[in-house]
């Protein structure tokens, strides 16, 4: 009888290995045939998640058009559009730089002064208008004068899109100075401009 009960064992643990072995056999089989769900609704699952990262998170956009839409000196020479360009002298561009990093995180405002050549604005003066107060998403100051070819801010969060505020003091401005063009300084060598 014992003997009977060690062959029934035997057997008995023959059938969970061979259990054990289907099990493995099934979930690779299954794993091959459907491998290329698998991946297509990992991909989909992926586009979701970055389009609503987008959708709910407006920093991620925001940011993502600003980076598009601004651009950087080169040479100290801002590329507006291909009939415009702005040429810092190297002094202008070093004391825009300063003003920024001693204001950061507070937005600034500054007069950007000079002459128009062929089309193109040189900028050779900076004019600091008094502050009345400022923080990190908006500065009220005095106004820019008559002569001011730039008027020009900053977003110091690496942001360079223009708010409704800032369309609609650009709009004001202009009646009087159809010149003017209004820009964004949003990192030591980013920028934005706008001239309509």
């Amino acid at each position: 009888m014992k003997y009977n009960n060690n062959n029934k064992l035997k057997k008995h643990k023959f059938n969970i290995k061979t259990i054990n072995e289907e099990i493995e056999e099934y979930e690779e089989s299954h794993y091959e045939k459907y491998k290329h769900i698998y991946g297509i609704s990992i991909t989909i699952l992926l586009i979701i998640i970055i389009i609503f990262s987008f959708v709910l998170s407006p920093n991620i956009s925001l940011k993502f058009a600003s980076n598009i839409l601004s651009g950087n000196l080169k040479n100290n020479t801002f590329t507006v559009n291909s009939t415009l360009k702005i040429i810092l002298s190297e002094n202008i561009k070093k004391e825009l730089i300063q003003s920024y990093k001693q204001n950061k995180p507070y937005e600034i405002k500054l007069c950007l002064i000079g002459q128009i050549i062929n089309g193109d604005y040189i900028i050779n003066k900076i004019f600091h208008p008094k502050i009345i107060e400022q923080s990190v998403v908006h500065v009220i100051s005095q106004g820019c004068p008559e002569t001011t070819l730039i008027d020009i801010h900053s977003h110091p969060f690496d942001n360079c899109l223009f708010s409704n505020t800032d369309f609609n003091t650009y709009k004001r401005a202009k009646k009087t100075n159809e010149k003017l063009l209004m820009g964004v300084m949003c990192s030591e060598n980013k920028f934005l401009f706008v001239n309509e």
